[in-house]
């Protein structure tokens, strides 16, 4: 089981349309206005790892634990707007509505629009769904991981919460996600999973840093 925690294989290339349409010359810059809008003009912002962790210092330091809480729902609430906002956009992209996109098609998409946005590189893998009722997804180079890696071992609580958000949306279930424990070192990247939000409850009632990667396989397989 080992395998679906650290795969090494890399995201794969996305379609011309794609790249043409996340590319930096979609991109218009206003400086008299002070502003970046993107393609669909929708205005683009960009947010320095300084600024992240002036965020999560104020979180800490007004809400104590529950920073991880007030970051993931805001992931979820910007993961169900992002939905939402590229459901517009597609059709002009791809010539197809966002949820009746070909499996890959929509991968890639939503692959390109991390990259694009800077969040990283992310990989998702729909393999155990099927069987197991889960999504697996891969974040490497992350921004939160750079930003206060020297800080608790799990951080990208916003991207997990965009991921349940996205998906829920997609799927028109309540799905969950949770981060397990991200790899350091050269091969860099955070891990989430998810699934529909009650079994998560279920399966994992205590602190999700005490979670042992592996134990969290065998509980998702085997329940």
């Amino acid at each position: 089981m080992a395998e679906h925690l650290f795969p090494t294989k890399s995201v794969d290339a996305i379609s011309p349309q794609l790249a043409s349409f996340f590319s930096e010359e979609q991109l218009r810059f206003d400086l008299y206005e002070g502003t970046v809008v993107d393609g669909t003009g929708t205005r683009v912002i960009y947010v320095s790892t300084d600024l992240l962790r002036g965020i999560h210092a104020a979180l800490s330091h007004e809400a104590g634990p529950a920073w991880k809480t007030i970051l993931r729902r805001c992931g979820e609430l910007w993961g169900r707007r992002m939905y939402k906002q590229s459901s517009r956009q597609v059709p002009a992209l791809l010539g197809e509505r966002l949820d009746r996109l070909k499996v890959p098609d929509l991968l890639a998409f939503l692959s390109a629009y991390f990259a694009m946005h800077g969040w990283g590189q992310l990989r998702i893998d729909l393999a155990p769904s099927s069987e197991h009722g889960a999504v697996w997804a891969y974040l490497k180079y992350s921004l939160f991981n750079e930003a206060l890696r020297d800080g608790e071992q799990r951080v990208d609580y916003l991207v997990a919460g965009m991921l349940a958000g996205f998906f829920s949306e997609l799927s028109g279930c309540q799905l969950g996600c949770l981060q397990l424990a991200g790899k350091q070192g050269a091969d860099d990247q955070s891990v989430f999973l998810v699934s529909g939000s009650e079994r998560l409850q279920t399966l994992f009632e205590s602190d999700a840093d005490e979670w042992d990667a592996r134990d969290v396989l065998r509980r998702l397989y085997c329940a």
